[in-house]
C-alpha cells in the first residue's frame, strides 16, 4: 500500500513537473512572441520608408509572417507548446526572409516608374484630349448659333 501511494506521490510530482516546465515554456514563448511583433512593426516601418524613397517593395508581403505571429498566439493561448514552438521557428524564419528582401530592395529608375504607369499615363492623356474636343465643339456650337441669330437679324430686316 505504502508503494502505491509513493508511486502516486511520484506520478503526481512528476506531473507537476512537466506543467511547471510548460508554464515556463509558454512564458518564454509569449516574451518571444511580443519580440515576433515589434519585429514585425519594425519591419512594417521599414518597408514604408523603402517605398517612399523609390525602392521596389512590391513583392515584399507580410501576410504570413502576420498568419505565423497569430498561429503562436493560438498555440500559447491554447497551451499547445509544439505547435507553438513550430510557429515561432516560421516566423523567425520569415522575418529573416523579409528583412533581406527589404534591405536587397532595388531603387525603381524613372523609366521603370513611367513603364508602370503607363496606361494611367494613356488613360489621362485620352481624357485631356476628349476634354478639349469637348470644348472645342461647344466653342464651335456657339458661333454657330450666334451665325444664325445674326442672319436672322438681317433677314428680319429686309
Amino acid at each position: 500500500m505504502v508503494k502505491v501511494a509513493t508511486q502516486n506521490s511520484n506520478q503526481s510530482d512528476d506531473l507537476q513537473k512537466q506543467e511547471e516546465e510548460k508554464r515556463i515554456l509558454l512564458r518564454n514563448m509569449s516574451i518571444e512572441v511580443n519580440q515576433l511583433r515589434e519585429n514585425y512593426s519594425s519591419l512594417e516601418e521599414l518597408i514604408s520608408k523603402k517605398k517612399d524613397g523609390g525602392y521596389d517593395v512590391s513583392k515584399i508581403n507580410l501576410d504570413y509572417l502576420d498568419k505565423y505571429i497569430r498561429d503562436v498566439q493560438s498555440g500559447i493561448f491554447a497551451g499547445d507548446v509544439n505547435g507553438a514552438q513550430v510557429s515561432i521557428g516560421l516566423a523567425k524564419e520569415e522575418y529573416v526572409s523579409l528583412s533581406m528582401k527589404t534591405e536587397n530592395a532595388k531603387k525603381v529608375s524613372f523609366l521603370e516608374k513611367v513603364k508602370n504607369n503607363i496606361f494611367l499615363l494613356s488613360a489621362m492623356a485620352t481624357i485631356t484630349a476628349l476634354i478639349i474636343t469637348i470644348l472645342n465643339s461647344l466653342r464651335l456650337r456657339k458661333r454657330l448659333i450666334k451665325a444664325k441669330e445674326k442672319i436672322k437679324n438681317i433677314q428680319g430686316k429686309k
